[in-house]
């Protein structure tokens, strides 16, 4: 991952993928999900997130309970609290079934 430098915005460069995240800063998964948990009246201890890319590693840290996919990057998958199955192993349902018994 490598970051390019433009004033006002956020970028994120993939290493060995044709693409980049661009966003304003201060924009993140994870500020929208904070706005919309204090919004929703959701403890902080309550929340959960599931990424699989770069530009989810604000939202695993910011969630009580991280969980990367299976397929995920290395670096994605060191932030998590949990990694479950990838998606072509249903993954995500793998993940949702623990976290909603």
């Amino acid at each position: 991952m490598s970051a390019l430098d433009l004033p006002g915005i956020r970028s994120l460069c993939y290493e060995n993928e044709p693409l980049a995240d661009l966003t304003a800063a201060g924009v993140s998964k994870a500020a929208m999900l904070e706005r919309l948990r204090i919004d929703l009246g959701v403890a902080a201890t309550r929340t959960l997130a599931v990424g699989d890319g770069i530009n989810d590693l604000e939202m695993l840290d910011w969630a009580a309970h991280g969980v990367a996919m299976g397929h995920a990057p290395a670096s994605v998958l060191a932030a998590a609290d949990q990694i479950c199955p990838p998606g072509t192993e249903d993954g995500l349902a793998t993940a949702l079934s623990t976290w909603f018994r």
